[in-house]
């Protein structure tokens, strides 16, 4: 680990073991670590020594904390940051795989491969993008491939956001040549600069190299005055050469104008790259016995599914509770895949957290969490290595398709099992038509011509008891009032607003793109209503209110950890409306978008406990949070074109009557109140709703 650019490097960074080199770049040093609380494997990145100016910690510090609220699927997580000694550090997720850069050397990539990892960076740069990150250094070397070409783009921790002061000297040069954007060289970058850079890397791909080369000055002045070279990409599709030519144009304006957009023409180009028009993808049949010689057809390649590496979350609990995988799976049939998931291990010794039941729309993926945890904690005893199935199962009585995982468990707690775990499935596609836990539509089958209500959320949006959604929730009630709607329930009991960005975002867009795109008129996404927030409420309310961190309002706005866990849920409830909204937003400008505000069902007990949660969901002005959850809804759906359905006052001084005997979700009452409001709501937006 003599690193001569830090002759000095420390055997360990706050609770990190340092272990061995892995690389260096132009701003530090990167080591494998290990977690000493639960052995989990890490990246650490030192920073160079001379990055330590007065003012650098405070720049650092802010631009790290906004890096570490970035939990796409498809970015690096920041575990942990700060300095050490007076040595700045970065603690990252560790990914075993190789870098983009590595692939390239055996020359450019097949075209659809390079299509579809260039459309996970942009993924990842659509919610940096809604969270005003912007990376500037977007290059082969910083985006992760690992488990059958699954992204990750890293270096979010040296970003900056847009509007802040930077970690470098105002004007100066930051990135790299190759794949720089004309602006930077001025010393301004914007998302549209990561936008230039991934189109370069894109290019990269294609043609093996990066469209220009040289010295500074040579580089600068081609990236700057000389047309794109274009014999490289001779003989490829028109569509990915305008791709290409879009993102580098030379003007800001000119390029595509956000990631959304670009990743949408990416994976549409993507699609088209691997069939002639003849063979293209079409909507799923209307008919159900279509639909099902069409699932024959297409044999055990309709689906696949891969356990990525185990990860944790962030921040670190003191001991680890569980072990996190990603969950995986494309749906590559010409149908809605209506699954039912399971897991279980030899023995029965883990429980496993994981979606009952989803939906996932034709040509679609979806990237899901699996955490794993044993029954009982061994204390004393050997290693074992346990063996765990996923089993996804269409409910059509045909055997369930599986992929298999396997972890240590040991005596001394709990440690991920080091490596990539990937395992293959097929599927046929389900009968087209049937009224599956995801999609509803009219006997005996949705026409293609049918316009779709989409509902994202929470047990609000899916409902209580019984696991379907025709048993509870609002969501019914408001597509009964929607004529000629289908409906896609993409909510999920017990999810937060970042579960809702992480697993329901992706499924959503790639429909709205699909139905936008597929040539068919007036089938298009004609509502998506948002029940977000929630879960995030119910969080603070009961770690943070009834455990007594915040006791009252006046005792609690005086208590510093009080204040830092509302600031804290307040700014990641933001963070993640802002991107939720933007998200959709790129995905349709046009699309009709339905929030709602969030109800406090708590007036009936401790009115001191009662008030804090009133603080929360509606601010109180004079103190250090004069907007609450629900001023964040209305302002985010103002600055998105957004509409609003306000459930809120609804249930004030009705709470007795319209909360249901477990203190927190409404009776039907109280979802016949919620249903209403969004009703009123999409009336008034113009809607064709029933009386």
């Amino acid at each position: 680990m003599n690193d001569p650019r830090w002759p000095k490097v420390p055997a360990v960074v706050s609770h990190f073991q340092v272990e061995s080199l892995l690389g260096a770049g132009g701003m530090g040093t990167v080591y494998l670590g290990v977690d000493r609380r639960d052995g989990t494997l890490v990246a650490i990145k030192l920073l160079h020594p001379h990055l330590t100016d007065p003012s650098f910690r405070e720049r650092f510090e802010r631009e790290a904390h906004v890096a570490a609220l970035l939990r796409s699927p498809y970015t690096v997580h920041i575990l942990d940051y700060g300095v050490v000694d007076g040595r700045y550090f970065i603690a990252m997720e560790y990914i075993d795989g190789e870098t983009l850069g590595q692939a390239l050397r055996g020359g450019p990539l097949p075209v659809e491969r390079a299509l579809r990892i260039a459309a996970q960076v942009a993924r990842a740069l659509e919610e940096a993008q809604a969270r005003g990150v912007v990376h500037r250094d977007i290059k082969p070397e910083n985006v992760l491939l690992w488990a059958e070409d699954a992204v990750k783009v890293s270096d979010f921790g040296i970003a900056r956001q847009s509007g802040a002061a930077t970690l470098t000297v105002p004007g100066a040069f930051y990135g790299t040549l190759a794949y720089a954007a004309p602006e930077q060289f001025i010393g301004e970058a914007d998302h549209r600069s990561d936008i230039y850079a991934l189109g370069a890397t894109l290019y990269h791909m294609l043609a093996g190299a990066p469209p220009f080369s040289g010295s500074f000055e040579e580089i600068q002045r081609e990236i700057t005055e000389k047309p794109l070279p274009l014999e490289p990409l001779a003989g490829l599709d028109d569509t990915v050469v305008g791709i290409v030519g879009r993102c580098l144009e030379k003007d800001p304006e000119r390029r595509y104008q956000s990631a959304s957009e670009l990743a949408a023409a990416l994976e549409r180009a993507a699609r088209g790259s691997t069939a002639p028009p003849s063979e293209q993808p079409r909507r799923a049949p209307s008919a159900p016995t279509e639909a099902l010689g069409t699932a024959a057809a297409a044999g055990r390649e309709a689906l696949s599914m891969r356990l990525g590496p185990p990860r944790t979350g962030f921040p670190f609990t003191a001991r680890l509770r569980s072990v996190k995988y990603e969950l995986a799976i494309q749906n590559e049939c010409d149908d809605q895949l209506d699954l039912e998931l399971r897991a279980e291990d030899r023995g029965g010794r883990c429980r496993f957290k994981l979606p009952q039941r989803i939906s996932i729309a034709p040509h679609g993926a979806l990237r899901l969490s699996l955490r794993v945890r044993p029954k009982k904690r061994r204390w004393r005893g050997d290693r074992e290595v346990r063996v765990f199935t996923v089993y996804a199962s269409t409910g059509d009585g045909q055997p369930p398709f599986t992929a298999s995982g396997r972890f240590d468990d040991l005596p001394f707690g709990w440690v991920p099992y080091g490596g990539v775990v990937a395992a293959g499935i097929a599927a046929a596609a389900v009968a087209g038509g049937a009224l599956a836990a995801g999609l509803i539509g009219p006997e005996p089958g949705p026409e293609p011509s049918t316009r779709l209500y989409i509902a994202l959320g929470d047990s609000l949006s899916r409902g209580v008891g019984g696991g379907v959604m025709e048993r509870g929730g609002f969501v019914p009630l408001v597509r009964a009032a929607l004529p000629g709607f289908d409906l896609l329930n993409l909510s999920v009991s017990g999810h937060t607003s970042l579960d809702l960005t992480e697993q329901q975002l992706d499924p959503a867009a790639a429909e709205i793109d699909r139905r936008k795109n597929d040539g068919i008129d007036a089938n298009e996404v004609g509502a998506v209503s948002l029940g977000i927030g929630g879960n995030d409420f119910l969080d603070f309310y009961f770690g943070s209110v009834q455990t007594g961190v915040c006791p009252n309002v006046q005792a609690g706005l005086l208590q510093p950890e009080c204040v830092g866990a509302l600031r804290a849920m307040l700014d990641e409830y933001r963070l993640n409306a802002h991107a939720i909204v933007q998200r959709l937003r790129g995905a349709d400008p046009e699309l009709p978008l339905f929030l709602m505000t969030l109800y406090n069902p708590f007036p009936t007990e401790d009115e001191e406990a009662a008030a804090m949660a009133e603080l929360a969901l509606e601010g109180m002005p004079s103190t250090q949070f004069p907007e609450g959850m629900n001023d964040i809804i209305r302002a985010e759906a103002a600055a998105g074109g957004a509409h609003v359905a306000e459930v809120y006052p609804l249930f004030q001084g009705r709470e007795l009557e319209l909360v249901s005997s477990d203190g927190v979700h409404p009776n039907q009452a109280g979802y016949d109140a919620i249903a209403a409001a969004f009703i009123e709501a999409m009336r008034g937006a113009g809607l064709p709703v029933l009386d």
